[in-house]
Formats: C-alpha cells, sequence, structure tokens
C-alpha cells in the first residue's frame, strides 16, 4: 500500500511540473490549391527542418487545407506534390517560437518530376493567421545590437535588450510594461519554464541565458492567447545542434579610458571588466560507435564575466587638528 501510494505522489508530482511548463512550438498550416483557384485534396505535404534534415510528411483534407503543429522554432522547406501536377517547393521559411505561419501552396500541371521553387523569405512578413500582435529579436540581432550589455556595470545579461523591443515599456524601477499592460501581467519564459520574477514582476536576472545561447526573442501582447494566462508575454528559445558543427568564441572588454567623470567624483572608477566565452553545437558523432546526424544534436555554451572595481567611494572627513 505504501509503494503504491508512493507512485500516485510521484505521478502527481510529475504531471504537476508538465503542466506548469509552457510550450514554445510552432504550427505550419495552408491551403493548397490548383491554378483555377480549386483546392487540391489528398495531397501529399513533406515538411522538412533544413538545419536538421528532418522531416514529417502529411496529406491535405477535404478542404486542401494542412496543418503541422507542435514544430519547433527553425528554418523550413515545404514540399507538395500530387498525381497530375508538378512538384512544388517553398523554401527558406523561418518558423519563430509559438508562432502560427500559414504557407499557401499552388500547384501548376504536369509531370510530378517536374518540380517548381518558390522562395519563402516573404512569408509570415504580415501575420494574418492570428490577431496577436508579437515582435522578435533573432540570434543575429541579439549579439550585433549596438547596446551595452557586455562586460558593462549593469552585468552581462542580455535581459536589457527586452527594453528596446517594440511595445516595451519600463518604468524607473526596471519593471516591464508589454504593450501598455500592467506590469504585474506579463509572464517571461525559457524554453517554456518561467522565470518571471513574482516580486518584481520581471525576469529573474540570475536565470536568464547568456546571449551567445538564445536563438531568438519573442514578445507578444495584445491578442495573445489565453493558454499564456497573462496578456504580456516574453519567450526566449535556445539554440540547439544541427547537422553542421559549429562554434563561436568571444571577448568583450571595457575600461575607464573613454569614460566621462561621474557626477561629484574627483576622479574616474578604475573599471576595469571582461566578458568571454564560446560556444559549440553540432550533430552527436561517436566514432565507430553511432552517427547522430539527421537524429541527435548538442549544443553547449561558456560565459565568464569578471568586474572587480565599477565605482570609486568618496568620504567627507573632520578636517586635522
Amino acid at each position: 500500500m505504501g509503494k503504491k501510494c508512493a507512485a500516485i505522489l510521484l505521478a502527481t508530482l510529475v504531471s504537476c511540473g508538465v503542466t506548469l511548463a509552457q510550450s514554445t512550438l510552432g504550427t505550419l498550416l495552408g491551403t493548397v490549391t490548383d491554378p483555377s483557384g480549386a483546392v487540391v485534396p489528398n495531397a501529399m505535404v513533406k515538411i522538412t527542418n533544413i538545419d536538421e534534415n528532418t522531416s514529417r510528411t502529411l496529406t491535405t483534407d477535404a478542404s486542401g487545407n494542412y496543418a503541422a503543429v507542435d514544430i519547433k522554432a527553425g528554418r523550413y522547406s515545404v514540399e507538395v506534390s500530387n498525381p497530375g501536377f508538378q512538384t512544388t517547393r517553398v523554401r527558406g521559411i523561418e518558423l519563430g517560437a509559438r508562432q502560427t505561419l500559414g504557407v499557401d501552396v499552388t500547384l501548376r500541371v504536369g509531370q510530378v518530376t517536374q518540380q517548381v521553387e518558390v522562395k519563402g523569405e516573404s512569408v509570415g512578413v504580415i501575420a494574418t493567421e492570428t490577431e496577436t500582435v508579437s515582435s522578435t529579436y533573432n540570434t543575429l540581432e541579439i549579439t550585433s545590437l549596438p547596446t551595452n550589455y557586455r562586460a558593462s556595470g549593469n552585468g552581462n545579461s542580455p535581459y536589457y535588450l527586452l527594453e528596446i523591443l517594440p511595445g516595451m515599456q519600463t518604468d524607473q524601477s526596471g519593471n516591464l510594461s508589454i504593450q501598455g499592460g500592467l506590469q504585474s501581467q506579463s509572464q517571461f519564459s525559457v524554453d517554456g519554464i518561467s522565470i518571471t520574477d513574482v516580486t518584481g514582476n520581471r525576469p529573474l536576472h540570475n536565470a536568464f541565458p547568456s546571449a551567445e545561447s538564445i536563438a531568438e526573442f519573442k514578445v507578444q501582447g495584445v491578442g495573445s492567447p489565453a493558454e499564456f494566462g497573462d496578456p504580456g508575454d516574453v519567450t526566449t528559445t535556445s539554440k540547439g545542434g544541427t547537422n553542421v558543427l559549429h562554434g563561436s568564441a568571444f571577448w568583450y572588454h571595457q575600461n575607464a579610458a573613454l569614460n566621462a567623470l561621474p557626477f561629484g567624483a574627483v576622479q574616474k572608477p578604475s573599471e576595469i571588466a571582461n566578458d568571454f566565452g564560446g560556444s559549440a553545437g553540432g550533430p552527436v558523432v561517436i566514432p565507430h560507435l553511432y552517427n547522430g546526424k539527421n537524429k541527435s544534436f548538442f549544443f553547449a555554451d561558456y560565459e565568464g564575466f569578471r568586474l572587480p572595481r565599477t565605482s570609486t567611494i568618496q568620504n567627507t572627513v573632520p578636517t586635522g587638528p
């Protein structure tokens, strides 16, 4: 009886832990039509993650619609084929975290052996599938925007990038408001795990990941789905490995050479700050034992921050006799 109760308690705790996390997966959907605009049922749709070379296949319904749910953010291609039509492939589709992206495909009459390539760079530029108002920073923008959060007196957290996202406002305490909402009505998460500081209505700084490991920042407010619980939501997703081995190394240094004299100070603080680290990702490969290409991937990063001195201390003491 004791073992049975322990098992029930463990299952309850596991289920509670799962419900607390939120999904960061997105959806690709669309309608397949012929040149006349008529829908094409039972067409085969193959959706491929370009970086991982993994794919899933589904067919359109009687109305020519397809929907691939629970897809991780990344670069995708959509290939549609049907007897009597040319195979059409849409490449370069960028799916963000928690995004519902529509990719409609028009098939041309012809042989299946013929192929039509369509560039998908413009897909999702104007979101029409949902009413949510959102904005996103990708990994290139996160590491390249001219913001002073690397080796600075405020630390090295990319948390400060949230303040310059469209629709974000901050008060004097640093609390964030999303598109005019109350600061207490915002949620923050990393890979679906909440990092909201309930005492300050902002992210927990110590739980924020390194900028080198972030794949995307996404903030959504007006029209945010009810599943997120609050009108405002900031989603952070981390990078993952791909079929190509890749990595990076960085070092940011700051000192007082170009700093101004602080108000009321008689000398500059002797500021010396160093932010350094690197990252690596790729397929899991164990020579002669396992080849994880197209199946298993890894990503890891390290960041060290050294800031021994940032300010001067001025005291007033009585003059000598």
